[in-house]
């Protein structure tokens, strides 16, 4: 290799030292620039010195003891060198640190939880340095929620709210909402005899029944009996029932329309009508139904008998809101009888809408034959039940056992 083809190596050795160090732009390279600076003009002054040699002739050479040996000529010298020069290797190129890095995008390594960070990491692209950050735990506020059904995790009572929840399937994220309190059912007057209580399971509320309050058939209660009292049944072609234990009496809130008869004076027609009637003569505090039964069973199956019986029948057909046909009755005479004396105790004034009036009783007087009269109550009196024919007009209440 000529010296000018070492001289040309090397310059292209220290243009591409001087590309890379631009590229790095780092601190040590600049500083390397300096020392090659001073590098190149070593080097051309070598240059020169060798431009001169080639071109200066022979060189001349003396013996130990001074004399000219004579002249090299240029083939000797060029093949002396090639052959003494050691063979030169390649510059080492060293990366210094990077001055300003240039990251790449952020990546997530962990994702964020509601309640736990997560992390994420970026990369430089010329020396590879990596930085790393928090990603703060927010309950993923980017997420768009997608919830599932809704769960109830307390449930809702009388009084007290209750609490459903339900959560996103994406995050975990949870959502609680409270339930509104179901308030009271309607009030059980038979859970309890002698209170309105709440029949929800766990509700201990309940009021005292009090003779005068509003009934659950929109009437007035005039008869507690806290141990109960047997409604007695009975079987027969239309009414039947069977006997069972009550503890209120209630009253309806109006009489039935205006002044009406017991039965027609022709009503029982036969003789053995007359003896069937003979189950409507109970009289005491649980018979005014079965009484009411017994008077239907025989008209019950002869149209033109019903209004033979105007005051049962009127009875049997009363209805309200919350109650139906055949829930009311005539009542016994010694049920009309505690329904009297609670008015007269209350100084009338129209207490419950009753009247200082007479009014029937369902109890037919069997003392007679024909059996012609039954018994009624004098509202307006202080003497007890009477009997009297059953074709005479007298008011009339209905009322219900529970």
């Amino acid at each position: 290799m000529t010296t000018h083809d070492k001289v040309y190596e090397w310059v292209q050795n220290l243009l591409r030292i001087i590309k890379e160090a631009f590229i790095l732009k780092t601190k040590i390279i600049l500083s390397r620039m300096f020392a090659i600076i001073a590098m190149i003009a070593v080097i051309g002054v070598g240059f020169a010195a060798c431009v001169i040699n080639d071109n200066g002739g022979d060189i001349e050479k003396k013996n130990e003891g001074g004399e000219e040996t004579g002249t090299k000529t240029e083939t000797e010298s060029e093949i002396k060198t090639e052959t003494e020069t050691e063979p030169e290797s390649e510059p080492e190129v060293i990366v210094p640190e990077c001055l300003a890095h240039t990251y790449g995008d952020w990546k997530v390594i962990t994702s964020a939880a509601p309640e736990d960070d997560g992390e994420s990491e970026r990369e430089c692209t010329v020396c590879g340095h990596t930085q790393t950050q928090t990603i703060p735990a927010t309950g993923n506020p980017e997420c768009l929620h997608e919830y599932g059904e809704w769960e109830i995790i307390k449930e809702a009572a009388c009084t007290d709210e209750g609490e459903k929840e339900k959560t996103c399937i994406m995050c975990s994220k949870s959502e609680i909402e409270s339930i509104e309190a179901t308030g009271h059912a309607p009030l059980s007057w038979t859970i309890k005899p002698g209170y309105r209580a709440c029949p929800n399971t766990g509700c201990d509320s309940a009021e005292v029944v009090e003779l005068g309050d509003t009934g659950p058939g929109g009437g007035f209660i005039f008869y507690i009996e806290t141990n109960g009292f047997t409604v007695e049944g009975f079987t027969g072609a239309a009414g039947s029932f069977d006997s069972y234990t009550a503890y209120y009496l209630e009253a309806a809130p109006a009489d039935m329309t205006d002044k009406l008869r017991w039965a027609l004076s022709s009503y029982p027609i036969s003789p053995a009508q007359r003896e069937n009637v003979i189950e409507a003569q109970g009289m005491n505090i649980g018979t005014g139904r079965k009484n009411t039964a017994a008077i239907w069973a025989i008209a019950s199956t002869d149209v033109n008998l019903q209004a033979s019986i105007p005051a049962a029948y009127a009875c049997l057909n009363y209805e309200t809101e919350t109650t139906n046909k055949g829930d009311w009755f005539l009542p016994s005479v010694e049920e009309l009888r505690l329904l009297c004396n609670l008015y007269i105790e209350q100084g009338r004034n129209n207490y419950g809408n009753l009247k200082a009036e007479d009014y029937w009783s369902s109890t037919q007087y069997n003392s007679n034959t024909f059996k012609t009269s039954a018994y009624r109550c004098s509202f307006w009196g202080s003497f007890g039940p009477l009997d009297i024919a059953k074709g005479n007009l007298y008011y009339v209440r209905a009322i219900r056992a529970f």
